[in-house]
């Protein structure tokens, strides 16, 4: 697939509204990390993001296509 890197999680879809369309996600984006801790699975990915807490803001590092940035989502 031309990916080096196979972790990450893929967003299939962003809910309008949503903290994840605030911050800039859109479908097709891969997770990389969040709150710099590297993200290999959606298991993982949720389990990360349900210990933040309301309020909380999470950095996640986002891949679209070849270039990647950091994203911040106020949960």
């Amino acid at each position: 697939l031309g990916l080096a890197d196979a972790s990450g999680v893929v967003i299939t879809q962003v809910a309008s509204g949503s903290p994840a369309e605030e911050a800039g996600m859109q479908a097709g984006d891969i997770v990389r990390q969040v709150n710099r801790s590297r993200i290999s699975s959606l298991e993982e990915y949720r389990s990360v993001m349900s210990r933040a807490v309301s309020g909380d803001s999470v950095l996640v590092l986002i891949q679209r296509g070849t270039s990647k940035f950091f994203a911040v989502i106020r949960k």
